[in-house]
C-alpha cells in the first residue's frame, strides 16, 4: 500500500514547492484539503485545468478532494442554504473530475447541525442528497465519500446512508475514531466501505491531527484489515500543521512523513505492493 498527502500538511512553501516536496519524498498521490478548494470554487475553470497539469507534470495522481464543510447544509432542503449547498457540492465533484482525483469526501453536517440530526427527517433528506451526490459523481467518474465525524451522531447516520445508498464509499478517520474510541463501531464492519483513508494521530483527547507516531494510535489492526480485505486504494495521511502545531517545513516535513508511514507499515507487517 502507498500513501497520498494532503496538500495542507504545512504552512511553509506555495502550491508548486509543495508538490515538488511530496514528489521528491517519494510520495505518490496528493490530496486537496478544504482550503484548496475553496479556492479553485472562487476561481475559473482554468485554475483547476492549470493545477491538473501541475500535479500530472510530476508523476501525482489526485486521491481525494474534501468538500467545503463549515457551511453546506444538505440535511435538511428547508433552510435557505440547502440548494447553495447542493450546487456547490456538485461543483466540487466537477473540480475533482478534472484533477481525475478518485474520490469527493463530503462531510454529512456542518459544525451548526442540529443536535437531533440522527433522527427523522434529517436522515431521509441525507439519504437523498448523497443519492443524488453520488450520482452525478457517477457520471463524472468520481467517488463520493462520507466520513466518520462527530459522535455519537456519526455512527447512526452512516449506518444508515450506508444501507440506503448505493456506491456510497467510506472515508475512515482515525484521529476522529481515536477522538471519539469508536474504532469498533467502524472495524471491521464497515472495512469493505472504505474506499479512502484520513489517517492521522492523537493522544485521544483532541483532533491534533498529528504525524502518524507522534501520539498513541495503533494503526496495526487498521491496516491488517486493509491489506486482508484487498484494498486497492492509498493510505490518506491527513496530518495538518496548522492544527497540529509541529515544526519543520514543506520538505522536512514531507520525508518526515514519508519515513514514518514506511516504518509503521514495516511495524504492522504490511507490504508495500
Amino acid at each position: 500500500m502507498e500513501i497520498s498527502l494532503t496538500l495542507e500538511y504545512t504552512e511553509s512553501g506555495n502550491l508548486t514547492e509543495r508538490l515538488n516536496a511530496v514528489e521528491q519524498a517519494g510520495i505518490p498521490a496528493v490530496n486537496l484539503g478544504t482550503s484548496q478548494i475553496r479556492d479553485l470554487l472562487k476561481s475559473g475553470s482554468q485554475e483547476t485545468i492549470l493545477l491538473s497539469e501541475q500535479i500530472r507534470k510530476r508523476g501525482l495522481a489526485v486521491d481525494w478532494v474534501h468538500a467545503p464543510f463549515r457551511i453546506p447544509v444538505i440535511y435538511d432542503a428547508s433552510k435557505e442554504l440547502y440548494h447553495v449547498s447542493m450546487g456547490a457540492l456538485k461543483s466540487t465533484i466537477d473540480i475533482a473530475a478534472v484533477l481525475r482525483s478518485a474520490t469527493v469526501i463530503i462531510h454529512a453536517m456542518n459544525p451548526s447541525f442540529p443536535p437531533d440530526i440522527a433522527t427523522q427527517p434529517y436522515i431521509a433528506q441525507l439519504i437523498e442528497s448523497y443519492s443524488v451526490l453520488v450520482s452525478y459523481g457517477h457520471k463524472r467518474g468520481v467517488k463520493v465519500a462520507v466520513e466518520n465525524i462527530d459522535e455519537p451522531y456519526s455512527f447512526p447516520i452512516l449506518q444508515a446512508l450506508f444501507s440506503e445508498v448505493a456506491d456510497l464509499t467510506f472515508c475512515f478517520d482515525t484521529g476522529h475514531a481515536e477522538k471519539y474510541q469508536v474504532w469498533n463501531r467502524y472495524i471491521p464492519d464497515f472495512l469493505h466501505k472504505i474506499g479512502s483513508l484520513h489517517i492521522h494521530d492523537n493522544h485521544g483527547d483532541d483532533d491534533e491531527h498529528l504525524i502518524p507516531g507522534d501520539g498513541i494510535i495503533d494503526f496495526t489492526e487498521l491496516l491488517a484489515g486493509l491489506e486482508a480485505n484487498e484494498y486497492e486504494g492509498y493510505l490518506g495521511v491527513e496530518c495538518v500543521q496548522r492544527v497540529s502545531d509541529y515544526p519543520g517545513n514543506y520538505q522536512s516535513l514531507a520525508l518526515l512523513i514519508r519515513q514514518r508511514m514506511a516504518d509503521i507499515l514495516a511495524s504492522a507487517q504490511v507490504i508495500k505492493n
